[in-house]
């Protein structure tokens, strides 16, 4: 399973409700594959304007990894789109 914060950074990327995390995910798996991404990848895609392709650069992950260490620090669970107990009605 992916890193927690991951998942974070991917929720960060977009505004909540988007529908592009999922279309991403359904292209390219895994937030970290995501991040990974060239530029000519994800301006293939034809739903992705400039200004995600800058969000998906600029978000920071580095962030998200803190959110995760505050998390856990205060015994807060995180569950993320790939959990089993994520509940498949909200996916």
């Amino acid at each position: 399973m992916e890193k927690l914060a991951d998942w974070i950074w991917l929720s960060r990327v977009f505004p909540y409700g988007s529908e592009k995390p999922k279309r991403l995910l359904e292209q390219f798996e895994t937030p970290e594959r995501l991040r990974d991404a060239t530029d000519e990848e994800l301006k293939k895609l034809a739903f992705l304007k400039p200004k995600d392709i800058t969000a998906i650069r600029k978000t920071s992950l580095s962030r998200a990894e803190l959110v995760v260490a505050d998390c856990k620090k205060y015994n807060i669970d995180i569950l993320s789109y790939a959990s089993k107990e994520y509940p498949d009605c909200i996916k």
